[in-house]
């Protein structure tokens, strides 16, 4: 009985259908009732039954005995009861005196089922085993019957995520009649047979005889086998012929009978099930002097050794024994490789059943004879309006072959377009596909390969200008609880090796800041994904290769850990940075900049700053749409024209959201971000404090607003900003250590110290808070304190920046000078051989921080050995840090340095630079150092430095490159440089006419910017100039980076 909940129940079983085989089998309907809601019944007659043959004998008549019977049921509906009851009798047993059957109850979390009733009558004095080890039967005896009975209900729903924990997704329940691998074990399963012997000898007897060698057999395999030479070859050509020539009739082994049909017959009708075209294979092989034997296999079934029954397999494969060991052959799915078994049989026991000795149970081979690979590559092109078209090739030799072959096969070229489409959508890619080819197809030596046009629009988050790599979607399963262990093995896969190439070249002046590479290595599987970038392509390749078919389930927190660290959640974005232009206003007061707001560059009385190549020098009126949408709509509007570059439009979208609602959260504060662009301090201090006013626990804001009270030129204000929402707020690490560097700034030291012994109180492990405590304790000449909190920073540590800092402030103390040193010489280290991996194209952002951050560290460990007294060896670092930094900090180093190893007149030089390379961001106290510092020397007798340090400066950093012809025009270049020289070097914008220029480049040294035997590969950033009047020049940018390679 069941009840109709749905329209399409009530389509489903609107006709009941009954298969049997009429050879061996007869159905019985005795009753169909339908129930009605208000208590009535309606009768479907049994005898108005229609006998029809099954749909499989229309394309195979081989299995005319397959037969269906087609019951139409009266009146049923939405909220009806159907009851219904069917016996089908065996009217002629495949095996006279055994028996065997078995049951699977409905699984938990499936449907819901009231009552499920499993009753087995077998003669009491008859051997008969039963097993059912999770479900116990009720026995009873009656007569000479034995009746066992089960008495099952399924009231599991179907799980549904939980709202409340978005990590825990929803997990279907275990089915306790099912093997750690996912298959199925019968509930219930009976048996007459005592052993699997027994099974053999009875498969045997109807097998065997049928796959008889036969005149017409060996004709046809010698035929086949003509060209083969050896005996391996000869296998293989009778398994292709069998196995892609005789199509499969789906018909599951113990369906329609047991017995194959003749193998003569097979060869002649040129279809089969999988016995059929297992006899038809043994029959040919048996044909060229080959053993052969059946193998009985349950397809997602597990096997249960102890119960020797037929009804746990449902397909038979083929073995062939050679001197050098047995091989297994599965011809069934016509499009297989030789050798090749699917996943589901491949380490699973079969019933190999011999001529000749008992049957026995034996394991498949466990993987496949060949490598598993998967190749994917994609070549497109990306067009200014966001427009991907792409050129794509997949290339399958794995499990995926079989599926992607067979769906080449059976579907015309003309709708090879719907297959890849298709396939590309499985793979994670929304857009559309054409001009689809498919090759190899009917070669199973070779691999699939699959092209098509892909085209997609817009591509990636095209409104904030990021994209991700054309790859497939990652193949590896997500836990089903962030929290929990999970209840079996994580299945992997078969092991194989996956390989994705993405070549994307970006619009005319568009460049990119890369994602970090990956690389991640477990004993389950490692992880490979790299990025590069030439000027104009982007190419990302990730391979992956699986090690393991599974990760044990106890090891699931390093199968998370694994999944983190290679972002299975979602793809990283590459962030493309637009072409700019420069437009000219009037010059304001300027104060630094921290909202990464394009630097102006001051050029006489005007100010150029470098705008989005799509901005729009003119206020944008609304749209209609615009008109009509919410408040909220025009946000999310204005948030993105804000970060595509065009200030007018956002400036015009946010007054329109003014109109709509004026209290409208982050309105005001996104209007004082645009008045700060446009350096209107006063009027983004008001937007700031109406954003506040409105939503006060807005923190964004009150940075914000301290931001522009600071550039404004109002640190006071400023800080008590932001004092105010800490008073309340004193958890917040951000504003603290805002704050902080403020005051810090103000030369407010006793200030500072409160502020970061307060966010020290919140945030006792973080060591940032410790390192800017152990600063501002230096300030304070409370040297023991600030040297003992610089030591807790670098204790267990192993980051390079912290490392390098507060090595550099225990120095500073004068305390553990070898700690220091020890520390300092760690952050070099580590930061020299990461340095070796990077190659220009795959430069980012942080690449070049990192390259900063080392010179950084060239001079934190100069300054210590300097003060620990080893002035030669100090000497290397400091040169090197100066002349790739030419911040005056360092040029300090080296004027003391050459004082201390009594050389006045470099050392008045080097203060003299030092001096010229002062900024508003250099502390006062080195300043002073430095002017006091050539002064003295100078007045002592020394030679006076050079008078115009800034033209000494641009001279230091200016190199010549010969034999570059008649060459003209500009282009910035990144270099990679060695204490060898230059080992490559790669143009990023300019005039492409010039590239050539990279020869000359390579051929460089710089002995100067590299310590000595240091092994780094130092990133740099040049401006290279030609004139055919003067040849070209060379200019290393001293702080470079993604910023100098605009257009």
């Amino acid at each position: 009985m069941l009840r109709i909940q749905s329209q399409g129940a009530a389509q489903q079983f609107g006709v009941l259908s009954f298969s049997y085989a009429s050879a061996s089998e007869t159905p019985h309907i005795t009753l169909v009732c339908v129930h009605k809601p208000d208590g009535s019944t309606v009768d479907t007659p049994p005898d108005s039954a229609i006998e029809m043959s099954a749909e499989v004998t229309r394309e195979a008549p081989l299995y005319s005995d397959l037969k269906e019977k087609h019951l139409p049921v009266r009146s049923l509906s939405v909220g009806d009861i159907l009851e219904y009851e069917v016996h089908t009798s065996i009217d002629k047993p495949e095996a006279p005196g055994q028996f065997w059957g078995a049951h699977h109850f409905t699984a938990p979390g499936s449907v819901i089922v009231l009552s499920e009733v499993l009753n087995l009558e077998v003669p009491k004095d008859k051997y008969v085993q039963v097993w059912s080890p999770n479900h116990k039967p009720t026995i009873a005896e009656r007569d000479t019957v034995r009746t066992y009975s089960w008495s099952m209900a399924q009231l599991v729903p179907a799980p549904k995520s939980s709202q409340e924990d978005d990590s825990a997704k929803a997990q279907t329940p275990k089915d306790p009649d099912e093997d750690a691998d996912g298959r199925k074990l019968p509930s219930v399963a009976w048996t007459t047979f005592h052993t699997w012997a027994e099974v053999g000898e009875w498969y045997q007897s109807l097998a065997a005889q049928r796959a008889q060698p036969t005149e017409t057999l060996r004709s046809r395999a010698n035929e086949i086998a003509k060209d083969a030479k050896t005996p391996d070859e000869q296998i293989r050509a009778i398994y292709e012929f069998v196995s892609s020539r005789y199509r499969y009739v789906g018909i599951d082994f113990g369906v329609g009978r047991y017995r194959p049909h003749e193998a003569t017959e097979v060869l002649a009708n040129q279809y089969g099930d999988c016995k059929d075209k297992d006899t038809l294979l043994e029959a040919l092989l048996r044909s060229k002097g080959f053993t052969t034997a059946p193998a009985l296999i349950g397809a997602g079934i597990a096997l249960v050794p102890d119960v020797p029954s037929p009804a746990l397999f449902n397909h038979v494969i083929t073995t062939v024994d050679l001197p050098e060991g047995r091989i297994w052959l599965d011809s069934t799915p016509g499009v297989a490789p030789y050798r090749y078994l699917s996943a589901v049989i491949r380490d699973q026991k079969a019933l190999v059943i011999p001529r000749t000795g008992p049957a026995v149970l034996e394991s498949t081979p466990a993987t496949a004879p060949y490598p598993f690979t998967e190749r994917f590559e994609a070549v497109g092109n990306l067009d200014a309006v966001g427009k991907v078209t792409s050129k794509i090739s997949a290339t399958y030799h794995d499990d995926s072959e079989l599926w992607v072959r067979g769906m080449a096969r059976n579907m015309a070229p003309a709708e090879w377009d719907k297959a890849s489409q298709y396939i590309s959508s499985a793979t994670g890619f929304s857009g559309t596909t054409s001009d689809s080819q498919f090759k190899n197809i009917d070669d199973p030596i070779s691999p699939i390969v699959l092209t098509y046009d892909y085209q997609r629009h817009p591509f990636g988050d095209w409104d904030n200008r990021r994209i991700v790599p054309l790859f497939p979607a990652l193949e590896f399963p997500s836990l089903d609880s962030n929290t929990t262990t999970p209840t079996e093995d994580i299945n992997l896969g078969a092991p194989r090796t996956m390989l994705a190439v993405t070549h994307i070249s970006l619009p005319e002046g568009y460049r990119t800041d890369l994602p970090d590479p990956i690389h991640v290595k477990t004993d389950f599987a490692t992880f490979d994904k790299t990025y590069r970038f030439d000027g104009k392509e982007i190419v990302a390749e990730r391979t992956i290769t699986v090690l393991k078919e599974k990760v044990a389930k106890s090891d699931w927190k390093a199968y998370q850990q694994f999944t983190k660290d290679i972002s299975l959640e979602g793809e990283p974005w590459i962030q493309l940075i637009q072409p700019t232009k420069s437009i000219a206003i009037q010059a304001e007061k300027s104060g630094p900049n921290e909202k990464g707001i394009p630097t102006p560059i001051t050029n006489g009385q005007s100010v150029t700053i470098h705008l989005n190549s799509d901005t729009k020098a003119e206020s944008t009126k609304p749209t209609d749409a615009s008109a009509n949408a919410s408040a909220g709509e025009l946000m999310q509007k204005a948030s993105e024209q804000l970060r595509s570059g065009d200030w007018p439009a956002a400036k015009a979208t946010l007054d329109l959201v003014k109109t709509k609602n004026p209290d409208q959260e982050y309105l005001w504060g996104m209007l004082g971000v645009i008045a700060e662009m446009q350096r209107n301090y006063d009027e983004a201090k008001v937007d700031f404090k109406k954003e506040l006013a409105k939503h006060p626990e807005n923190v964004n804001a009150v940075g914000a607003l301290a931001g522009a009270e600071k550039r404004g030129g109002d640190s006071i204000a400023a800080q008590h900003t932001l004092q105010t929402y800490l008073d309340q707020h004193p958890e917040d690490l951000r504003l603290s250590l805002l704050l902080a560097s403020y005051q810090l700034g103000s030369e407010n030291y006793d200030a500072a110290l409160k502020t970061l012994q307060s966010a020290a109180e919140q945030h006792p492990d973080d060591r940032s808070v410790r390192l800017q405590l152990s600063n501002t304790l230096l300030h304070l000449n409370r040297d023991d304190e600030a040297a003992a909190s610089a030591k807790s920073v670098l204790d267990g540590t192993d980051d390079p920046g912290l490392l390098n800092d507060a090595a550099y402030t225990l120095a500073e103390t004068g305390h553990d000078l070898e700690y220091a040193e020890q520390m300092s010489r760690k952050s070099v280290n580590m930061l020299e051989e990461k340095s070796a991996t990077i190659t220009t194209a795959e430069a980012n952002s942080k690449t070049f921080a990192s390259a900063n951050l080392l010179i950084a560290s060239w001079d934190t460990l100069g300054w210590i050995l300097f003060r620990e007294g080893k002035l030669q060896e100090a000497k290397p670092y400091l040169t090197a840090a100066w002349r790739d930094s030419l911040r005056a900090e360092v040029g300090d180093h080296v004027g003391q340095l050459y004082e201390a190893m009594h050389n006045p007149n470099e050392a008045c030089a080097a203060y003299r630079l030092a001096d010229a390379a002062s900024n508003s961001t250099t502390p006062s106290e080195v300043r002073k150092h430095i002017h006091d510092g050539f002064t003295r020397l100078e007045a002592s007798g020394a030679k006076p430095g050079p008078k115009n340090g800034t033209d000494e400066l641009q001279k230091s950093r200016t190199y010549k490159l010969l034999h570059t012809g008649n060459l003209s025009g500009w282009g910035t270049f990144r270099l990679e440089v060695a204490q060898d020289g230059v080992i490559e070097s790669q143009q990023m914008s300019g005039e492409q006419k010039i590239a050539q220029i990279s020869g000359e480049i390579n051929k460089m040294k710089f002995p100067e910017l590299i310590p000595t035997d240091s092994k780094a590969h130092l990133l740099r950033s040049a401006v290279v100039s030609c004139s055919q009047i003067s040849g070209c020049e060379m200019v290393l940018v001293p702080d470079g980076g993604l910023h100098t390679e605009q257009q």
